[in-house]
C-alpha cells in the first residue's frame, strides 16, 4: 500500500547477515560506494536462508559487499515495492548470478575459450541434464570463481515465490512453469580449459558431471539417487 509506505518509510528497518539494522536511507549510504553498478543503480543483495546460501554470502563479503536477510513471508512483495519506490535501486538475491555478474561495474572479461571451443564443450555439460530445466551457458568470469555454478534467474524465482503465496495473472502462469536454472560454466577457469585438451570423451563427461553435481549440491538440488551416484563417483575419483 503506497500510503502506508509513505507513512512508514523512515522507520522501516533492514537487517543484514551481521545482525545490524538500518533505515532505508542509512543502508543506501552504507552500500553505495561498493554496490553501485555501471548504470549507477545501487544493488542491494539479499539472502533468504543464511545457511543454504552461506557460500554465496561469503563470496559477496569477500568483495566487500553487504547482504541483507529477507526471509519473511511477505518479503518478495516488500522487495517489489522497494524497487518501485527507491530510485536507482535494485534488489538481487545473492545466489541469482555469479559473483562477477551480481554487480556489473565494467565490461565482461575476455574469454579464454573461443566460440568454437565453447560449442564443442556444451554438449559434454548438457549430457544427462534435463534441458527443459537446466540451460548451459558459458561466461567469462574470474579464474578464481568456481568452474561451474548454478543460478536461478531473479525474475522467474521471484514470480514463482509470489505465486506460491496466491498471486494470480502472470504470477499464476509463472508458477505453473517448471523450475528453471542456469548452469554457468566459467570459461576462464583452468579446469574448463583442461577439458579442451582432454582426449578422452568419457573422462570429459565424468569431470563435467562431477562439476555440475558439486554446483547442484551447493544449491541443495542434489538428492536421492543423484546424490548417491555423486558420492560413489567421488569415491571412485579419489581412489
Amino acid at each position: 500500500d503506497d500510503k502506508f509506505y509513505d507513512r512508514t518509510k523512515d522507520i522501516i528497518l533492514l537487517k543484514n547477515t551481521e545482525g545490524e539494522y538500518f533505515t532505508i536511507e542509512e543502508y543506501k549510504e552504507k552500500v553505495k560506494a561498493e554496490q553501485t553498478n555501471k548504470e549507477e543503480n545501487i544493488i542491494m543483495l539479499y539472502a533468504n536462508d543464511s545457511e543454504s546460501q552461506y557460500s554465496y554470502i561469503e563470496k559477496a563479503k569477500a568483495r566487500n559487499y553487504d547482504v541483507l536477510i529477507m526471509n519473511g513471508a511477505l518479503d518478495n512483495h516488500f522487495i517489489d515495492l522497494m524497487e518501485r519506490k527507491i530510485e536507482k535501486s535494485k534488489f538481487t538475491r545473492v545466489d541469482s548470478e555469479s559473483i562477477d555478474k551480481l554487480i556489473v561495474k565494467e565490461d565482461a572479461q575476455v574469454s579464454k575459450l573461443t566460440e568454437e571451443q565453447q560449442t564443442e564443450l556444451k554438449p559434454v555439460f548438457e549430457k544427462g541434464l534435463d534441458t527443459k530445466e537446466y540451460t548451459v551457458q558459458f561466461e567469462s568470469l574470474s579464474e578464481t570463481e568456481d568452474a561451474v555454478m548454478i543460478t536461478q534467474p531473479e525474475f522467474m524465482r521471484r514470480m514463482k515465490d509470489m505465486q506460491a503465496m496466491g498471486g494470480g495473472g502472470q504470477m499464476a502462469f509463472m508458477g505453473d512453469m517448471p523450475d528453471m536454472y542456469n548452469v554457468v560454466v566459467n570459461s576462464n577457469h583452468p579446469m574448463i580449459s583442461d577439458l579442451i585438451d582432454d582426449k578422452s570423451n568419457a573422462h570429459k563427461e565424468i569431470i563435467a558431471k562431477q562439476l555440475i553435481d558439486l554446483a547442484k549440491l551447493s544449491q541443495n538440488l542434489l538428492k536421492g539417487k543423484a546424490l548417491s551416484e555423486f558420492v560413489k563417483r567421488s569415491m571412485d575419483i579419489i581412489k
